[in-house]
């Protein structure tokens, strides 16, 4: 064998090897995207029956590379006697993350139509986005949020978006002077 013959073979070796490198990053987890999500919840009463809720979903983007944010929706669904009811199923409207249009003098035009291109979050960076809506006072709930965005890489090998997910309770408001853990007029932890 000569030596033009084993270059050739190393050389082929050689991209067999590297290409199932990449097809095992790739199965293993190369392209999966660092990034927390969680739900804050606050619940106030506004009226005998009603309570207002409001959900924030934060998102911390970790350190491997940019996402474009494409949806974040939450669920929020009425536990009666811990188990979902199906009946009382609602979406919170998520506020803030669709993109504002410019003006022609570089400002912000709140009313204008955009190009519907997604929001950008770079590694490191924290946002948070909000909903409200309007409850029963007398039921828990569990609120689910999830978030989709894209990375070009991603949707080339993947062929979908990357999804995150969390969830939390939302339990009913207390009346005032009512025992809670026990402690008289509400003195417990709650």
């Amino acid at each position: 064998m000569s030596i033009q013959e084993v270059e050739s073979w190393m050389k082929v070796g050689g991209l067999i090897a590297g290409s199932l490198f990449f097809i095992w990053k790739l199965c293993t987890g190369w392209l999966i995207v660092n990034m927390g999500v969680c739900i804050r919840i606050q619940r106030q009463r506004r009226r005998d029956g009603i309570d207002d809720l409001t959900v924030t979903v934060a998102l911390e983007k970790g350190s491997t590379d940019s996402i474009w944010l494409r949806d974040v929706e939450v669920r929020m669904t009425a536990l009666e006697n811990g188990e979902l009811s199906d009946a009382c199923v609602r979406y919170v409207r998520i506020h803030g993350f669709d993109r504002v249009a410019e003006s022609s003098t570089q400002t912000v035009a709140w009313g204008a139509e955009t190009d519907g291109k997604p929001i950008a979050i770079s590694p490191g960076e924290k946002v948070e986005y909000s909903g409200h809506a309007v409850v029963s006072a007398e039921h828990p709930y569990l609120l689910e949020a999830v978030v989709l965005a894209d990375r070009p890489l991603f949707r080339v090998f993947m062929g979908r978006c990357i999804q995150w997910r969390a969830s939390a309770v939302s339990l009913p408001v207390p009346d005032a002077g009512k025992a809670i853990n026990g402690g008289p007029g509400g003195a417990g932890k709650h």
